[in-house]
């Protein structure tokens, strides 16, 4: 292939990544917290299945969390240990509704993500997230207040991805 020819598919290659970069970029500016929190309500009481990700199938807390941004055009892991390196991280003091929150899995021993939720609180008010729970207790699609919850000990962190 001549050089000249593979310098433009390279170019015409790379802006085609880079404009979808952008465009996802400019897409999360657009989408509000609120809208994600509010859609992410309409599901409550879908039922905890391991592995799944539709309301009709049932939630697993990833699956969960990736569904809900997904109506919005917004990529996030579908698994939640893809999120030990992804998005911004946010104080809990800062966080705002449609930040995404990160546990341990039930042994907080082990320091990796294994539990995502999506914070519905507003800055200065007691920080609450919806997520998909298996607990017998709060089992399915529910809302959770972090401080009167099992999930204090299992905190990791708080990201932004709008």
């Amino acid at each position: 292939m001549k050089l000249w020819l593979r310098s433009v598919l390279v170019c015409l290659l790379f802006n085609g990544i880079s404009n979808s970069i952008y465009a996802q970029d400019s897409l999360k500016a657009k989408v509000s917290g609120d809208s994600v929190v509010a859609f992410a309500k309409t599901l409550k009481g879908t039922t905890y299945k391991y592995g799944q990700c539709s309301p009709k199938s049932g939630f697993d807390c990833s699956g969960f969390t990736h569904f809900v941004f997904a109506q919005f055009g917004i990529d996030v892991p579908r698994a939640s240990g893809s999120y030990a390196n992804y998005g911004k991280e946010i104080s809990k003091d800062s966080c705002k509704p449609g930040d995404i929150i990160v546990f341990t899995g039930t042994n907080h021993r082990v320091r990796k993500p294994g539990h995502v939720g999506i914070v519905i609180s507003e800055p200065g008010t007691p920080l609450r997230f919806i997520h998909a729970s298996s607990s017998k207790n709060h089992y399915g699609v529910v809302e959770t207040d972090f401080e009167n919850s099992g999930y204090v000990i299992r905190y990791i962190k708080i990201i932004r991805v709008l």
